[in-house]
């Protein structure tokens, strides 16, 4: 189980028919900066054709493996026309002043982790698989600042578990290339990765065999008439042997 989306606002740049009824693929950018801007790809399911230099809010799949090849995906009822805009104008910016920061959310699994103490963060990889048409691999960077008082307590999760990720995208390794880094804001672990048990009790044993069936019954009639003993003797009847029955959460970190 993998995915990837980006959400923000963008701009198309050119707008061509796609291979099916209402598939449009729209040239756009996904902006970091005032200096830079990475031209995407943006493979879109729409009622309506849009027009050029309209500018989109828009959550979209994302694909990317540190290269020069963005791809996303999204359809008309994730994609808002906002109006009409170019990043050539000189007031682009200020028209869509969070367009800075698009966000990133992801799921997949965790590989390259980066804990060297001289480093003044941690680092590890999300990677998987997305849908845009046929399935896109993707790989992002997360990084989490040390110092942050938020981080105080952060796990690093396993290498090769599952984790749910999201924040802002922030750079990319190179200048002009490498995996896109989001800064931190909220992780999952999806199952409990990440996390170690502590606990030290023995695994329960199920008797095998009909020479032991009738020994099972009666352990079992014996526990549930001690349960009862033990509920009268504390007159609750939501008492301490209900507690932390049921699914247990994951565990999330923000």
């Amino acid at each position: 189980m993998s995915h990837c989306v980006i959400s923000g606002r963008m701009p198309a740049m050119s707008i061509q028919p796609g291979s099916r009824a209402n598939r449009y693929i729209i040239s756009t950018t996904v902006i970091l900066d005032e200096e830079r801007s990475f031209k995407a790809e943006l493979h879109a399911y729409l009622e309506t054709p849009p027009q050029e230099r309209s500018l989109f809010q828009l959550v979209a799949s994302f694909a990317n493996n540190g290269g020069d090849d963005i791809m996303m995906g999204s359809d008309h009822r994730d994609m808002e026309v906002l109006g009409t805009a170019s990043p050539s104008d000189p007031d682009y910016l200020a028209t869509c002043p969070d367009i800075l920061a698009p966000k990133i959310h992801a799921i997949g699994t965790v590989a390259n982790i980066v804990d060297n103490m001289p480093i003044p963060y941690y680092s590890f990889t999300v990677g998987g698989s997305t849908f845009i048409e046929s399935l896109q691999p993707f790989t992002i960077r997360v990084r989490v600042e040390k110092e942050n008082p938020r981080w105080k307590n952060f796990i690093m999760p396993i290498l090769g578990s599952s984790v749910f990720v999201e924040g802002f995208v922030i750079d990319r390794e190179q200048p002009d290339t490498g995996l896109f880094i989001i800064d931190l804001n909220r992780i999952t672990y999806i199952g409990g990765s990440g996390r170690r048990s502590t606990s030290t009790k023995s695994p329960v044993k199920t008797p095998q065999g009909k020479g032991n069936d009738g020994n099972w019954m009666q352990s079992q009639q014996n526990a549930k008439n001690k349960n009862k003993n033990k509920r009268k003797r504390g007159n609750d009847d939501d008492g301490d042997d209900d507690k932390g029955e049921g699914p247990s959460s994951r565990p999330t970190q923000s």
